[in-house]
């Protein structure tokens, strides 16, 4: 399942205006966290976590609270 936040204007840098958290069951049973510049995953870059809470804690700092998380579908955006 596959997670995303919006970034605040205020603490945008970088470029990066979304977060999406996508989970790994199969393979690293793990977490990663996408920082794009758009919807379209190609122009960003990610870091992995162990858990969920790990990585949307890192969204606190570019001022993302814990119930701004939606579920993310290509076919329905925020």
């Amino acid at each position: 399942m596959k997670w995303i936040a919006e970034v605040p204007a205020a603490y945008q840098e970088d470029e990066v205006k979304w977060l999406l958290i996508e989970d790994d069951p199969d393979d690293t049973e793990g977490y990663y966290l996408y920082y794009l510049a758009s919807l379209n995953p190609e122009f960003g870059f990610d870091t992995w976590h162990q858990t969920m809470a790990e990585a949307k804690k890192i969204g606190t700092t570019y001022g993302i609270e814990l119930n701004d998380w939606q579920p993310y579908s290509p076919t329905v955006r925020p």
